[in-house]
């Protein structure tokens, strides 16, 4: 599902509380649903990692503070694109 930054606004993945119980999934999943990564995609539109300009659609989504710490929540603000090749080595289910 690609979404553009308007379209995310629209229909309602803001930064409001309504937006984040529509797409953030807390503590409960690893994976962020298919709704977060259009969200992500459209907000970072390219690879988080210095100097790749790879599109984020075609990057994994990566946790910023370790999912497995207290604060590493799966929403919006501690996602972000990543490169496969950056991900590998903080993601055990990536070949």
């Amino acid at each position: 599902m690609a979404a553009t930054v308007s379209e995310a606004v629209e229909f309602g993945w803001g930064p409001g509380a309504a937006g984040r119980q529509v797409i953030d999934r807390g503590r409960d999943s690893y994976r962020p649903s298919p709704r977060m990564r259009a969200f992500l995609a459209a907000r970072n539109q390219v690879c988080g990692f210095p100097g790749c300009n790879r599109r984020a659609h075609d990057c994994e989504c990566d946790h910023v503070v370790n999912h497995g710490l207290p604060n590493g929540r799966t929403i919006a603000v501690n996602l972000g694109p990543l490169g496969r090749t950056y991900v590998k080595g903080t993601d055990p289910s990536l070949p």
